[in-house]
């Protein structure tokens, strides 16, 4: 169990934490350019053919892409949610 100092130290720790950057319009434009050449890959349903290996692989290669822009350092928990959330919707 936490002491009293500990939770202070947590919410000091937690409030000092910078925020990610927006992302830029480069990068969405990236992730849709580079999910529109694997989507055959990407929608696909886990088959012989596809596999989840392969999947993971295809997503670390579009953030290879995003990141090779060097604006900003994203992961692909963060390229996900953006495709899910954003991108998705809007451009593809």
């Amino acid at each position: 169990m936490l002491a009293v100092s500990d939770d202070i130290t947590v919410s000091l720790l937690i409030s000092v934490m910078p925020r990610k950057k927006h992302f830029a319009d480069c990068e969405i434009h990236t992730l849709i350019a580079k999910y529109n050449e694997n989507k055959d890959v990407l929608n696909s349903k886990l088959k012989t053919f596809v596999t989840a290996a392969k999947k993971k692989a295809t997503w670390n290669k579009i953030v290879e892409a995003i990141n090779v822009l060097g604006i900003h350092t994203r992961s692909v928990t963060e390229i996900k949610h953006k495709w899910q959330k954003k991108a998705r919707k809007d451009f593809a």
